[in-house]
């Protein structure tokens, strides 16, 4: 196990034994690995971390633990641990929201006994704790596709390929708020691989694209550098 990180092997969970329906298994550009989620909102969860620049690692089912609350001894498995790059340790539980809303309060609920597991394992061990919903990981009517469509690219991207990252970041960086249109027209990238190189940006936090929540990702999406926004 690392000393920086808490949990880098996930469980070997059997499908059967998940309450999810759909399995996935989806390459993971952070990790250099195949990660896996039970249910379409692991997945979708999974595509947020990676896209997200401030989330250095996680580890999907990394542990399965016990806590005794009220004298009865109550076992869990976490959806997902995370790493922060400003060093903060998470453990994410994801659920849709409709399944919280009386399963946080019937105390004969799988969801309540649970959560007052997870909850209670995480403040014994100084782990900062969060439940993901799907109000989280939706926020707009385009999020879920655009996150795909950004990850999908990136994922085409490699590093050191002789690519000139810096002549597009730099334009960006000097003329602001520009479309996807505007920088291919301005010569600084090709239309080949300007949104392979623009998704790798974004992925590593170092550019925007503006109202991905409402709109699809198209020539006249507006890109911004990360610290304008």
């Amino acid at each position: 196990m690392s000393e920086k990180y808490l949990y880098t092997t996930p469980l070997d969970m059997p499908r059967s034994t998940h309450f999810g329906n759909n399995f996935w298994f989806m390459p993971s550009v952070k990790l250099g690995r195949i990660v896996t989620a039970h249910s379409n909102l692991e997945h979708d969860n999974h595509v947020r971390l990676e896209l997200d620049p401030s989330v250095e690692y996680y580890c999907e089912q990394p542990c399965k633990e016990s806590v005794v609350v009220d004298g009865k001894i109550l076992t869990t498995v976490f959806d997902v641990y995370v790493y922060y790059a400003n060093g903060r340790h998470e453990m994410q539980e994801v659920k849709y929201s409709k399944d919280l809303e009386t399963g946080l309060t019937d105390v004969t609920s799988r969801i309540y006994n649970q959560h007052i597991c997870q909850e209670s394992y995480c403040s014994q061990h100084g782990i900062d704790y969060a439940v993901v919903t799907d109000k989280d990981l939706y926020t707009g009517r385009f999020t879920s596709r655009n996150r795909e469509y950004i990850y999908g690219k990136a994922r085409r991207f490699v590093p050191g390929s002789n690519v000139d990252l810096a002549a597009p970041l730099r334009f960006i960086k000097e003329h602001g708020a520009l479309t996807i249109g505007q920088l291919v027209e301005s010569g600084r990238v090709t239309e080949r691989q300007c949104t392979d190189i623009l998704s790798f940006l974004y992925c590593k936090g170092q550019i925007v694209f503006t109202d991905i929540d409402a709109s699809p990702i198209t020539v006249k999406t507006e890109v911004r550098y990360a610290e304008e926004v």
